[in-house]
């Protein structure tokens, strides 16, 4: 059977296709209380088209996340699921269950989430088939006292599995990804696997995280974020290839009052 899927689907020029997050966007702060919180987010990434070309660029990737976590409900403060969905209609979408665990102590915040998920999208011509799974650990320091405006750093691990199948259309000289235009040039099978890592770091504000009421607070993110991905020259997988990217997030939190 063929590999499961991530892969390269499409081609340099203008298809874009795979959306892949460099980290999943969750805050090592758990809430104290039940709640949820939302956040909209441009992720740092990179889409697996850019696999296929000869720049395998970062990009910043829409997402939406929700995450729940019921505290004392069940026991186990620090506990919560989350999901998101990444990506658009035309690059395709991916739907991303999460769980995870983060703890305080004193200034500092650590928490570990695991995720995993698979799609396929088809767009121009050019087509990928995606599996991931894969964990993160991470941390947060606050720097400023406690108070209404707090700064943060963070800064996480990513480890990710990636299995990919796709076809896209190649260039005159036979070896990277272009568009496949209309009515769309054949196209040439691919396939990649391996484990990517990627690392982030960054500051985080804080805004009304403290007071006692249904509303949790909001968080404003900046996040920085290096990587692999997977490429593929004339169908072929090579050796991984590096990228640098930035996003930005704003969360917000609301539940229980105390």
């Amino acid at each position: 059977m063929k590999r499961a899927a991530i892969l390269l689907a499409l081609l340099g020029g203008c298809t874009t296709l795979g959306p892949m997050a460099s980290t999943t966007g969750i805050s090592a702060v758990p809430t104290t209380r039940p709640g949820f919180q939302v956040s909209l987010a441009a992720t740092p990434g990179y889409f697996l088209s850019s696999a296929t070309t000869e720049k395998h660029n970062g990009a910043v990737i829409p997402s939406l996340a929700v995450l729940f976590e019921p505290d004392r409900w069940i026991g186990v403060p620090g506990l919560y699921i989350s999901g998101r969905v990444m990506g658009t209609k035309d690059s395709g979408s991916l739907v991303e269950p999460m769980i995870g665990y983060r703890k305080t102590v004193d200034r500092m915040s650590l928490g570990i989430v695991f995720y995993g998920t698979q799609g396929s999208h088809e767009n121009k011509g050019a087509s990928y088939r995606a599996l991931r799974v894969g964990g993160e650990v991470h941390g947060d320091v606050r720097i400023t006292a406690p108070a209404n405006f707090e700064l943060h750093a963070v800064a996480g691990f990513m480890g990710t599995y990636l299995s990919a199948e796709g076809d896209y259309c190649l260039d005159a000289m036979m070896q990277y990804g272009r568009d496949c235009g209309e009515p769309p040039l054949p196209t040439t099978p691919a396939e990649a696997s391996g484990f990517y890592p990627s690392v982030h770091v960054g500051l985080a504000l804080d805004i009304a995280h403290r007071l006692e009421s249904a509303f949790h607070g909001a968080r404003l993110s900046l996040t920085g974020a290096m990587g692999t991905m997977p490429t593929v020259v004339g169908g072929q997988q090579e050796k991984a290839a590096g990228y640098v990217t930035v996003g930005l997030s704003l969360t917000v939190g609301f539940g229980a009052a105390n």
